[in-house]
């Protein structure tokens, strides 16, 4: 008897790959980077199944896919992903598609569009150099989304480790707070979040939030036991003619 498939969904999916602080593979690594683990079971505690569709899963050296049940959540694992690891840093394909789910059992097998274009989109932004690419979007909001990706990581490179710090704790306390975590005046604060940068990022991300808050998603989440498919399985037809027009 063939597995239970579910009905299509839309989604938003991620295809990630970590690099050093140079941009270079980690391929050649044998073991995962200390705290990725921990960085993505952070990102699922921070979405939960509001904005995910499945958990955010680990592979290989340094890959991470992700399924968004609301696509406003990319923009919050990607800087949750992007200021946790600095100064490590990441490629990423945005894929915007249809998702289906194979029961196996207890076992939720992910499959589809959305999943096919974020493979497809990393393969391109690692051909073509680039911090990022989207697929699967359209015309010029491709392209758009990519852009702010690739910003979002530009700023965070150039900061230096006590700036990254700064920026994780103002993520979560107010000025006066870090400053007593950090045991500085809040000018201080003040100075080291502007060298870093902080609020164009913060603009950039809302920009790409409100952009991606234009494409609907549906579907449920799936739960604890989830496959993905390979982040190195061929691509479809269909996503390499994608690939190819650019």
């Amino acid at each position: 008897m063939a597995d239970p498939i579910s009905n299509p969904c839309w989604h938003v999916a991620i295809a990630a790959e970590l690099r050093d602080p140079e941009g270079r593979t980690l391929q050649n690594h044998k073991e995962r980077l200390p705290g990725l683990d921990e960085v993505a079971q952070n990102v699922e505690a921070a979405l939960s199944a509001e904005h995910l569709a499945a958990p955010v899963q680990v592979e290989r050296a340094g890959s991470v896919q992700g399924l968004f049940r609301r696509s406003t959540g990319v923009t919050l694992a990607l800087s949750e992903l992007g200021d946790a690891l600095h100064p490590y840093r990441w490629v990423v394909g945005v894929g915007f598609g249809l998702v289906e789910a194979r029961f196996r059992g207890t076992t939720v097998v992910l499959d589809g569009s959305a999943l096919d274009r974020a493979r497809a989109a990393l393969w391109t932004a690692r051909r073509d150099r680039r911090g990022a690419v989207a697929v699967g979007f359209g015309s010029p909001d491709d392209e758009t989304i990519a852009s702010l990706v690739e910003l979002m990581d530009q700023t965070r490179s150039r900061w230096t480790e006590r700036q990254a710090e700064t920026v994780r704790a103002a993520r979560r306390y107010k000025g006066k707070e870090v400053a007593a975590r950090f045991g500085v005046s809040p000018s201080v604060v003040s100075e080291s979040l502007k060298a870093a940068s902080f609020r164009p990022l913060t603009r950039a991300e809302n920009a790409l939030t409100c952009l991606l808050d234009r494409y609907g998603t549906d579907g449920p989440w799936r739960g604890e036991s989830v496959v993905y498919p390979d982040i190195l399985s061929p691509l479809s037809r269909e996503s390499r003619l994608l690939v190819s027009k650019r």
